[in-house]
Parts: C-alpha cells; sequence; structure tokens
C-alpha cells in the first residue's frame, strides 16, 4: 500500500475512534452532569497520558514556566467540554458536529485578530458564509437561539481560542507535554465542580468510562501516525469525514436522523473550510505565512 494512502486510512480510522469516544460521551450525559462526565473524560484518559510522558520521556519537561497559558486552557477546556456535552445531551449527533466545523473558520479569524496574522478577502468571505452558514443551522424562533444550539456554539468558539494558545505554546512545549497538563486540569478542574452535584456511579456505565481512556488514547497514536505517513496538507480535507461517523454513530445508536436542512449546512461549511485550505495552498506556493485549520477533536 502507498505510504500516503495508509496515511489517508488511518486518519479516517483515527476521526472515527474520536467519534466514537464522542458518542461516549453522549451516553454518559444522559444519566449524569455534563460536569461529571467532563471528568470521566479527563480522569480516563489520565493514566493514558500519563504513560506517554513516561514512554517519551518528557517528564524533565513537565517543569513549565509557562503554567498560565496551561492553567488558562484547562479552565477553557473545562467550560467548552460541559457546553459540548450538553449540547450533546439534548441535540442529535450529527447536529452538533455540523456546528462544529466551524472551528477552523473561527481559527484563522482568531489568528488575525489575537495573532496578527494576515488572511486575504477570499478567506474572510468564506468566513462570513460559513459562520452565516452555522447560525442558520443553529435554527433560530421567535424567542432566539436555543441554549443547546448556542453551547454548542460556545464551545466551538472556546475549542477555536484553544488552538490559539496550542498555536503559542507549540513555539515552547512538545504536545504530550500540553496534553498532560490539559488533561489533569480537565480532571482535577471538572473532578472539583462536580463534587456539589454528584450522581454515584453505575458499574454498568464503568465501560463507556474505560473507552473514553482506551479510545482517546488509541485516536491520538493513529492520528500521529497517520501525520507520520502523509504531510497535514494531504490529510487536512479528510477531517470533514468525521461528519459521516457522527451520522453513522447517531443512527446506530440512537436513530437520529438529521434534518435535510442540516445537511446542506453542513456541506456548505465544510466547503468553505475546504476553500480556506485552498487558499491556504496557494499562498504557501508563494512562500507567503498560512493558518491551517485545526484537526477537529477535543482531547
Amino acid at each position: 500500500m502507498h505510504q500516503h494512502l495508509r496515511g489517508i486510512i488511518l486518519k479516517i480510522i483515527a476521526l472515527m475512534l474520536f467519534a466514537l469516544m464522542d458518542a461516549f460521551l453522549k451516553q454518559l450525559s444522559y444519566s449524569y452532569s455534563p460536569i461529571q462526565v467532563t471528568f470521566f473524560r479527563g480522569i480516563a484518559a489520565l493514566p493514558f497520558i500519563s504513560l506517554m510522558v513516561i514512554w517519551k520521556g518528557a517528564i524533565p519537561d513537565l517543569k513549565t514556566p509557562y503554567w498560565r497559558l496551561h492553567l488558562t486552557r484547562g479552565v477553557l477546556g473545562v467550560i467548552m467540554l460541559i457546553s459540548f456535552i450538553y449540547a450533546f445531551s439534548e441535540m442529535k449527533f450529527a447536529d452538533v458536529y455540523a456546528i462544529y466545523y466551524a472551528a477552523p473558520l473561527l481559527v484563522t479569524a482568531l489568528s488575525v485578530i489575537i495573532l496578527k496574522e494576515s488572511v486575504g478577502k477570499h478567506r474572510w468571505l468564506a468566513i462570513a458564509i460559513g459562520m452565516t452558514t452555522v447560525l442558520i443551522m443553529m435554527r433560530p424562533d421567535i424567542n432566539g437561539f436555543s441554549w443547546p444550539a448556542m453551547a454548542a456554539l460556545l464551545s466551538t468558539i472556546l475549542y477555536a481560542v484553544l488552538v490559539i494558545i496550542m498555536k503559542v505554546l507549540h513555539k515552547h512545549e512538545s504536545t504530550v507535554v500540553q496534553s498532560f497538563y490539559f488533561t489533569l486540569a480537565v480532571a482535577v478542574g471538572a473532578g472539583l465542580c462536580s463534587i456539589a452535584n454528584w450522581h454515584p456511579l453505575q458499574w454498568s456505565d464503568a465501560w463507556l468510562i474505560i473507552g473514553l481512556g482506551l479510545n482517546g488514547a488509541a485516536a491520538q497514536y493513529v492520528m500521529t501516525e497517520a501525520y507520520r505517513q502523509s504531510p497535514a496538507s494531504l490529510l487536512a480535507p479528510y477531517e470533514y469525514t468525521a461528519l459521516i461517523w457522527g451520522i453513522s454513530f447517531g443512527f446506530l445508536f440512537w436513530r437520529e436522523i438529521p434534518t435535510l436542512g442540516m445537511m446542506l449546512g453542513a456541506i456548505v461549511v465544510a466547503l468553505t473550510g475546504l476553500y480556506i485550505l485552498y487558499r491556504e495552498r496557494l499562498h504557501a506556493k508563494k512562500g507567503d505565512a498560512v493558518i491551517h485549520p485545526p484537526e477537529i477533536d477535543k482531547a
């Protein structure tokens, strides 16, 4: 098998694993509060991230002067995951995914505002079209937007901010160190916040929590291997295949069928994201600085 084709297949498998992890989050949200499910997400991943730190020999790197950025990222991460899980508990699985596809558009816009990077009029137009479509997909009525839809959008905005923070931290620290502190902050922060309204864990749900950790670890490993096999520019467009897994798992587990309007909107948002990628490549060929849209995952 050609190396690049293997990378593409691994990327699609990783997205499937991330979607399955999100399905576990949604299922848990029916029995526990979003804050408690966020704690499960953090504590389930912490052992695997800790093993990764040891395996990479990164224990000395945990002594960091950038603790303020890590703390900020952790706090925002807790709020992001709580909002994301609340949206899952009230909305169709694929509908949340469709709104989440606005993240690359927001990252591009925030890179201009915060990092002072340059974006041309074509990409601004794509951002405007994509975000307008997202607002339409949220289906406002006479009373405005629903709380779950607003939670999904809030989670998407916070995710974009977290990507900007990651861009800054990547200049100084490895991915494994960032992942460790983010996971630790989520586990501790959500754990403390969930004490007041703690719901006793049902042993029948233990496999879902274990699955969160296993799927998260497997997805991260497979995604890393995909990027080892193929360049990021080749794999980036396949990010949008995650919606296929969102639709598939939504129907398989909860018999959810997305509306035609939501599907058309998701296609428009995906196309605007792909157009931004296309413009990025044009600028890359000219030797200009580019802004790469992020991977859509909540790790």
